[in-house]
């Protein structure tokens, strides 16, 4: 008997059913962690297979993107900021345009000591929504950094 195992398979299996415990309140973590160490980078970004796969690329993407921003959310309810920053920069580097997993980093970096971190954070994210879309970060975004400037570490 030939058994065939897909890593993408894995990984969105894995992901999923993570993101259902989590909802239900029994995910730890280090589960999704374990889950999302099986995306190497969009599917088949490398390769010249047409149009077919985009659809399923950007299922999983998102998964990605949706399987980070919940481990964040339950390493920072533990109060476990600095694997949380570590997860909101990974969850960057999949979409460095992801405006509120640059909020979440900027709390991270706040909340262990790193105010001029997280207000450089801003400024180079500020600076690429502007070279890339023309755009710059919503008020949300914009209110965290004032908050962050006006209010110096004692």
């Amino acid at each position: 008997e030939v058994r065939v195992d897909f890593d993408a398979a894995r990984f969105e299996t894995g992901v999923a059913a993570a993101l259902r415990a989590v909802r239900t309140g029994t995910c730890a973590p280090e589960r999704l962690g374990a889950a999302l160490a099986l995306y190497r980078g969009d599917f088949l970004q490398h390769e010249s297979v047409g149009d077919w796969h985009l659809e399923v690329r950007d299922r999983l993407r998102r998964l990605c993107i949706d399987g980070h921003l919940a481990q964040g959310d339950l390493l920072m309810r533990a109060e476990r900021f600095t694997d949380a920053s570590a997860v909101y920069r990974s969850l960057l580097e999949h979409d460095a345009l992801h405006e509120q997993g640059c909020r979440r980093l900027m709390a991270c970096y706040a909340r262990t000591g790193q105010r001029t971190e997280a207000l450089r954070h801003y400024e180079r994210f500020a600076r690429l929504l502007r070279d890339e879309l023309d755009a710059e970060p919503d008020a949300e975004t914009t209110a965290l950094y004032e908050r962050l400037r006006q209010n110096p570490p004692r």
